[in-house]
Formats: C-alpha cells, structure tokens, sequence
C-alpha cells in the first residue's frame, strides 16, 4: 500500500484584512470668518461650508451656539451662496446664543457635490470693555441625500477675538493726541472697507465702527480736532 503525505506550509485560512480607503475622508463641515480680530462694536460675518462629501446633498439642518454675552447674531443676514440652495428659515433669536437653519435645494438640478461654501451669517461683537475671546460652534449639522439617508457632518467652530483699543479715540497715529494727520491717515484710506485686504492694519479708522471709512468718520474726527 502507497501512502501520499500531503503537507501544507505556509497557507492561512484567515480572511484577508482590508484596509478603509484613506482617500475617503469623513464629511466635515467648516466655519470661516471675515475676520479673526474685530474691535468692540465691530459687524464680521461667519461662512457655514461641507467638505469631503461622498454623496449629493439636498437638504441641511445645521445648528450654531455662541456666547450671547460676546456676539449677537444680525437678524435678516443670513443669505444662501450656492445658486438653487434656499434658507427655509430665518433662525430664531429666541433662545440666545443659539441658531437654527433648514437648508434645501430647489429640485435635482441644484445638489451640493462637493466642497462648497453654503451660507453667510452676520454678527457683532458685544461692547466689552476688555479684550475677550468668543467661539462660535457648530454643534449639529445633518445633511440628507435625495434618498432620505441622513449623514452627521463632523462639527466646527471658529474663535473670535474682540479687542479693546485703549488709546484715545481718533489718536491714528499713536501720537497722544487728535490732530491734522490723524485726518491725513484718514483721508488716505476714505472709501475703504471690512473687505479690504490690509483693513485689520487701517479699521481704527472706522470710529463709528459700521464696517467701512466714509464722510461720517470724517466729520466725526474733525469735530474732534476742533473741540
């Protein structure tokens, strides 16, 4: 009799591991402010947006909390950036420090895809009296396919630093007092605003602090010169 030894070396039964794509990042969604310093006063707005999406996106539900006692939202700001996306709601200001907003897309021709700035809200920053340090945080956003399968987005938040300028109101030279080239600098950035690329550098200007410098901050600092 022929015996056959078999022998197996070498072999594994397990089942293959398969490694998650890394490519494949988790939807996020992201808070991007006009501003990362404003004075006391000042108006900034906030840009809500998704990234790494894996599917269409048709409707939002999307949630932010901030300290009242640092920032209060603009009722009316808020405004849609994408074409085909509206804001169902205007968010209610009744519980302070907390905003609520329905998105949708007006039929299938206007999903989100991809990355996308959604929508911009306004804010302004309380009148403190020393330099304070406020957060506004997007503790819920819930977005929804045209199938009804909901996804939780990673939430975000954004810190706002509001400082308090000691010096004297209308000293924009740092001289100690308000003089004729205070006016100078003035007259050299009239007609600049909160969108202007060195505007962090020039917005002591704004002494009315409503976002840009024009005839009313003008007269406002000649009136200092002369009393």
């Amino acid at each position: 009799m022929t015996i056959i030894a078999v022998v197996l070396s070498c072999v594994s039964f397990t089942n293959p591991v398969v490694n998650a794509d890394a490519s494949d990042p988790t939807p996020s969604a992201t808070l991007v402010g006009s501003k990362k310093v404003v004075a006391p006063g000042e108006s900034f707005t906030v840009k809500y947006g998704i990234t790494s999406v894996s599917s269409d996106v048709y409707a939002q539900d999307i949630t932010f909390e901030f300290d009242p006692g640092v920032m209060e939202y603009l009722p009316g700001s808020i405004r849609s950036l994408q074409e085909g996306v509206i804001i169902i709601n205007e968010p209610s200001t009744s519980t302070p420090g907390k905003l609520r907003v329905l998105l949708a897309s007006l039929g299938s021709q206007y999903p989100i895809t991809s990355d996308a700035e959604i929508v911009e809200l306004g804010f302004k920053a309380a009148d403190v009296i020393q330099d304070t340090e406020g957060v506004i945080r997007l503790t819920q956003a819930i977005i929804s396919d045209s199938q009804g399968e909901e996804s939780v987005l990673q939430p975000a938040s954004l810190t706002i630093q509001i400082t308090v300028n000691t010096g004297l109101p209308g000293d924009l030279n740092g001289d100690g007092k308000v003089s004729i080239g205070d006016l100078g600098i003035m007259a050299a950035h009239y007609g600049k605003d909160s969108s202007s690329p060195d505007w962090s550098k020039i917005n002591h200007a704004d002494l009315n602090k409503d976002g840009k410098i024009d005839i009313t901050d003008l007269a406002a600092l000649a009136k200092k010169i002369v009393e």
